[in-house]
């Protein structure tokens, strides 16, 4: 499933500030049944961006058990999100995948 935005000079002006909040989207994605590692990937890493440690660790968890070869960012995000919410041990784990990810 692929959600796409478009910017049209032609759309009425009344929707030119409407405003989405797609991770709310995908979270209503994966309610519906639809989760993918790609969705919880979408997830993990907009949680992350926000700083929400604790849900990025949820969508972290879910992206890490269905994709079948997670990329050195990847990697790199859980293991700073594991320090974030203090698993250092765990986190130490991710840290050895991101520096041998980008030998």
């Amino acid at each position: 499933m692929g959600l796409t935005a478009q910017n049209s000079s032609a759309a009425s002006s009344d929707t030119n500030n409407v405003k989405i909040d797609v991770l709310a989207v995908y979270e209503e994605v994966v309610r519906d049944g639809y989760a993918s590692a790609q969705v919880y990937e979408k997830l993990a890493h907009g949680r992350f961006g926000q700083n929400n440690f604790i849900e990025a660790n949820r969508w972290f968890e879910k992206m890490f058990r269905l994709k079948k070869s997670p990329s050195a960012l990847d990697y790199k995000r859980y293991a700073e999100t594991l320090d974030a919410i203090k698993k250092p041990e765990k986190a130490k784990k991710y840290w050895k995948r991101y520096y041998a990810a980008n030998k």
